[in-house]
């Protein structure tokens, strides 16, 4: 299994995304603790074309948009 892992900037904070090539595994929310000291120039905030992760993201802006449940 290959691990995939990518950032989201949503209006909540910084989510790390973690998925194989079939489905998500994780949406954490990585930099809501107290006291983070979290650098976000260091993380990659790219946005793939295909697949699942891609398909996340587009659901992600739609919900944060307002347009999803």
């Amino acid at each position: 299994m290959i691990d995939i892992i990518t950032y989201y900037q949503s209006p909540v904070g910084v989510l790390e995304i973690r998925s194989d090539e079939d489905a998500i595994n994780a949406i954490l929310f990585i930099n809501s603790w107290k006291g983070s000291s979290l650098d976000e120039s260091l993380l990659q905030f790219e946005r793939p074309s295909t697949g699942v992760i891609s398909k996340c993201l587009q659901q992600l802006d739609e919900y944060f948009a307002g347009k999803r449940r």
